[in-house]
């Protein structure tokens, strides 16, 4: 990984990639090549952020005075919004260098998980029983990569399927992600494990994903070899019935992810946790303000 790759993969994404990046990204199968894949260029400093504005605001110039098809600009536009973020991310660890330990709200701080090693090992090893899971973190361990949508799924699955702390789960998946940056990743893990507090509460559902992003089992088949020969059905229908040749589901995922969004619930309704949730929101939220329509 150098300098002349990072070129190069700007290069060919925002000459040709980028047109599937509006809507790609969610697919474990199209984001490999319609994902910018700079991640790790930035994340290892081979090409600055400043870098990257540039082509792309070069990029975005084109377009506007050619008659290209309008998807390139939704799809740029959509990069250059991700690119924003993650400045925004990175930021928040440097006003809040205890991120790695503390919830950046603290009235989340103090909820209970089961920290279960043999849940930890699992998962890690995509031994779960949920397909989609299981095979998001085989490709994550292969390859380093997993795209956005996919990241939140698995995490989501951690902390409210396996009542595992977004603590627990911090050190194991730095270790696999190629693209770790501290800011951004920590900042996700609480989110997607909803102790920020002013954000949604989203809790994945594994088979939805694989019917919604992966629907000819593509992406499960080349990761879990061991359901390669099954079909579509089969494969959605794993969380309730045993497939011979594959692990067992090792919890009952609506249960505990019930559980868990009743803890969570139970904190953001509290007086305590509204008014600690609109402190850390003043403190640590997004400054952008919404735009308004222009006027005639």
């Amino acid at each position: 990984m150098n300098e002349s790759n990072a070129w190069k993969t700007v290069e060919s994404f925002l000459d040709d990639r980028a047109l599937g990046y509006s809507g790609g990204i969610s697919s474990p199968n199209l984001a490999f090549t319609h994902g910018s894949r700079l991640s790790p260029h930035l994340a290892w400093g081979t090409i600055s952020l400043r870098s990257v504005f540039h082509a792309l605001d070069r990029r975005i110039y084109e377009i506007k005075k050619s008659e290209t098809p309008t998807g390139w600009l939704r799809s740029l536009r959509a990069f250059q919004s991700r690119l924003y973020w993650r400045d925004h991310f990175i930021q928040r660890l440097e006003a809040f260098p205890e991120l790695e330990v503390r919830t950046l709200n603290p009235a989340f701080d103090k909820i209970e998980y089961e920290e279960s090693d043999e849940f930890l090992e699992a998962w890690v090893k995509g031994v779960t029983g949920f397909p989609m899971v299981d095979a998001c973190m085989r490709c994550l361990a292969e390859t380093g990569f997993l795209n956005f949508r996919m990241r939140a799924m698995v995490v989501s699955f951690a902390c409210f399927g396996l009542h595992l702390s977004w603590r627990k789960i911090h050190q194991p998946l730095a270790n696999l992600f190629l693209d770790y940056e501290p800011g951004i990743h920590l900042s996700q893990l609480q989110m997607q494990a909803g102790v920020i507090g002013f954000n949604t509460l989203r809790v994945y559902s594994p088979t939805k994903q694989f019917m919604d992003q992966d629907p000819n089992g593509y992406f499960v088949k080349n990761w879990v070899p061991e359901l390669a020969d099954r079909s579509v059905a089969e494969i959605a229908k794993t969380e309730n019935m045993k497939v011979k040749g594959y692990a067992s589901t090792i919890v009952s995922l609506s249960d505990r992810s019930k559980q868990m969004k009743d803890r969570i619930y139970t904190i953001r309704k509290s007086i305590e946790g509204k008014k600690a949730t609109q402190q850390t929101l003043k403190d640590h939220g997004s400054k952008k303000t919404p735009s308004r329509k222009k006027r005639r």
